[in-house]
């Protein structure tokens, strides 16, 4: 018979810590008489065995290797799940009660919320109680925020709503709804197929200060014109994209840059864009103009 704490265990497959070697022991001695009464019950189907496979599957779960990783553990390979799966938490969360309470406990998990215009599988689109649900459970954590539609005004703004929190922008939306928002925290900010048809700068100066004043990494998609004044106060940034772009300012953005930028690419840009005398002392490499 098991001891008294592994009955107690034996109840659930949550555990907060691994069981003592004696424990284990225990459980195996229970897992090989679980085995052998269902092999002497082979063939016969009812209440019994179903007790027996789901006792024997439980003890299993108890000693699985998993079980022996701490939570915060769990919870920082569960964000590394999350920044190539942003539905990672829900994935994760429902396959024990164990991974399940280290996603609960784990906020930067969900801190890569996705808004995409369809998704191929509906149970992951980002609806208004999911995009909430995020939110609260993100609480203080640094946000990396992908908006992939135009057309979506009911959540936009809920994973809007603290951008002192957003470090990571990937914005495929208005820019109007971006206007006199401040970013002090952000540093990528990827803006693409700008549709916006005002013929100022939305991004300005706020109260004489950049709204991205931590701004290290801008990528540009086919865009109109650029988005911004290219002020005293714009950010030195270290690593910039131009995709298709209109030529507009986008030399004088490249001008502004050009001592603090390490990385310079360019797809489908004009190459007037930079002039043979304008030069690039922490560059890497010359800019490419794929």
């Amino acid at each position: 018979m098991l001891p008294a704490s592994s009955n107690m265990a034996s109840t659930s497959t949550f555990r907060i810590e691994y069981p003592s070697p004696g424990e284990v022991q225990d459980i195996k001695s229970r897992i090989s008489h679980l085995r052998d009464a269902l092999k002497q019950g082979r063939g016969v189907i009812g209440h019994d065995q179903v007790k027996l496979w789901e006792e024997l599957k439980v003890q299993l779960a108890i000693i699985a290797p998993i079980q022996k990783i701490p939570p915060e553990i769990l919870g920082y390979i569960i964000e590394l799940h999350a920044r190539m799966e942003w539905w990672a938490p829900v994935l994760v969360g429902g396959v024990s009660r164990q991974l399940r309470h280290a996603v609960l406990a784990s906020p930067r998990a969900w801190s890569y919320p996705t808004l995409e215009a369809e998704t191929l599988w509906r149970r992951k689109q980002m609806t208004k109680d999911r995009a909430e649900l995020w939110m609260e459970r993100a609480g203080a954590s640094p946000l990396h925020v992908r908006i992939h539609t135009s057309k979506d005004n009911l959540r936009r703004p809920i994973l809007m709503r603290s951008p002192e929190q957003i470090v990571d922008l990937e914005y495929f939306g208005p820019i109007m709804d971006l206007r006199k928002s401040r970013f002090p925290n952000l540093r990528r900010f990827l803006l693409a197929w700008n549709s916006d048809l005002a013929t100022s700068p939305l991004l300005d100066d706020i109260d004489g200060k950049s709204p991205m004043p931590s701004l290290g990494t801008l990528g540009l998609w086919g865009l109109r014109q650029l988005p911004f004044a290219i002020t005293p106060s714009f950010p030195h940034i270290t690593t910039l994209y131009l995709s298709y772009i209109s030529p507009g300012d986008c030399g004088g953005l490249i001008y502004h840059c050009r001592k603090t930028l390490k990385t310079l690419m360019l797809q489908q840009c004009t190459t007037s864009l930079i002039s043979e005398r304008t030069e690039f002392p922490v560059l890497d490499s010359y800019p490419s103009r794929a």
